[in-house]
């Protein structure tokens, strides 16, 4: 199996359902690292509203900052964006795949996905997006 071949399986596989995400949280895991991917945008408030435990990297400066956090790379990460016409969180998990990171996952649906379920969220300050 070619080396692109095995990365398109793994990535379209590479899925984690917002429920998953909220059992765990609440079970108290810290298996696992939750990124938020979104690119800030000309109205800061579009992205104020994350989901709890989450770490806010934009996609466009992701590499060097996880690669701050020391994280092993069999390091679970799960990464999300808007929603499931957002490519940030797919670019993301190539992103990190390519880097070597070998469990690497995506939130189905984005944050929409998290919201339209009634889950929590946490409000940032425009300090904490910077």
């Amino acid at each position: 199996m070619t080396n692109a071949k095995q990365h398109f399986e793994q990535l379209s596989l590479a899925y984690v359902s917002q429920m998953n995400i909220s059992r765990r949280q609440i079970a108290g895991d810290s298996d696992f690292v939750l990124i938020d991917v979104r690119n800030p945008s000309q109205d800061i408030a579009d992205i104020q509203d994350i989901i709890p435990g989450a770490i806010h990297i934009p996609e466009k400066v992701l590499l060097g900052e996880v690669a701050k956090l020391g994280l092993s790379k069999d390091k679970q990460i799960i990464v999300y964006c808007w929603d499931n016409m957002c490519s940030l969180g797919y670019t993301s998990a190539t992103k990190l795949f390519n880097a070597e990171y070998t469990n690497v996952k995506e939130l189905l649906g984005g944050i929409a996905a998290w919201k339209s379920r009634s889950l929590p969220l946490l409000r940032l300050n425009s300090e904490e997006l910077d």
